[in-house]
């Protein structure tokens, strides 16, 4: 089973729709903030894409989502980037997404996103569930973090870019995770395995997107798209 969180007006090819609202083609109507109504170790793959900034709890309803999951299922999750001057303003946005938020779903410190996308002074290792005295009830590995950037750093290095996005706000306006869900000890060449040769799905509105950014960039570069 495939499940659209949130999917609001526009449901993924294949995707069963959730939603808060009952739209056209939804066919699941539920308060996502609550218990989700489908069994346990039930779905194989979910989409959230501009969903889960809206809900009251994310921790919560991660823990959801890992509880309707089967072992080895992907979640892929498309959110506003934190820091830009809009999503800061935005009063209907609840919830934070950046470069640390995948660490919050795990307490294992093993991982394969660069460690320069991810290092803070005094929090070095990956999972950080359990920084709190909290309770890891769940285990989402990452495999695949992507930035979306304003079109005037699309031509710029990946080092120069993460530079930037480290330092200043509406630099990146997007951001993207692929995570796996760990129910029986994955191992860390079976998640190698998935983030390097599996074609992990995305909305389709984040396909046109990579596209006309490299559109951009190519004509920044002086380089024919056609």
């Amino acid at each position: 089973m495939k499940i659209d969180l949130g999917c609001g007006y526009r449901i993924h090819p294949g995707y069963i729709g959730l939603d808060s609202k009952q739209l056209p083609g939804v066919e699941i109507v539920c308060d996502l903030n609550e218990v989700l109504p489908l069994d346990n170790d039930s779905v194989d793959y979910i989409l959230a894409s501009h969903s889960l900034e809206h809900i009251d709890d994310l921790l919560k309803t991660m823990k959801e989502i890992y509880r309707i999951c089967k072992h080895k299922a992907i979640v892929c999750i498309v959110a506003p980037y934190y820091n830009t001057s809009l999503n800061l303003a935005n009063p209907y946005h609840k919830q934070v997404f950046n470069e640390h938020t995948p660490r919050f779903f795990t307490k294992f410190d093993n991982f394969i996103i660069p460690y320069e996308d991810f290092k803070f002074p005094h929090a070095e290792n990956w999972g950080l569930v359990e920084s709190e005295n909290s309770k890891a009830d769940m285990d989402f590995r990452c495999v695949r973090m992507e930035f979306f950037y304003f079109p005037e750093y699309l031509h710029l290095s990946e080092t120069e870019k993460r530079k930037l996005r480290n330092k200043e706000s509406n630099v990146v306006d997007q951001i993207m995770y692929h995570l796996v869900v760990n129910k029986m000890n994955i191992s860390d060449a079976e998640l190698l395995d998935i983030a390097k040769n599996t074609s992990l799905e995305e909305p389709d509105h984040v396909s046109y997107r990579r596209k006309k950014d490299e559109e951009k960039k190519n004509l920044h570069n002086g380089i024919d798209n056609r």
